[in-house]
């Protein structure tokens, strides 16, 4: 059951295409550096990729994705077609 006004993670795989991953030990802070971005998702969310956790950080445009990556790093995951 979700709460009036969150965000689902079929909304934010939806409305935000634009994925990177980081291995979950990876800074929190550096990760919190995403939400300066205009376009990025309101929350992240976490997957196993490889069979290693991993926190996924969303965007809606790509601009903003290599730009963050620029930036931070991580692996940028494909752009799925709904």
């Amino acid at each position: 059951m979700r709460r009036k006004g969150e965000i689902t993670l079929g909304q934010i795989r939806r409305n935000y295409p634009y994925q990177l991953a980081f291995l979950e030990e990876h800074e929190r802070d550096l990760l919190w550096g995403a939400r300066y971005y205009v376009s990025c998702a309101p929350r992240s969310f976490s997957a196993h990729i490889d069979g290693r956790r991993h926190v996924v950080v969303a965007f809606a445009e790509e601009a903003d994705l290599v730009a963050f990556q620029r930036h931070a790093g991580g692996m940028r995951l494909p752009v799925k077609e709904l």
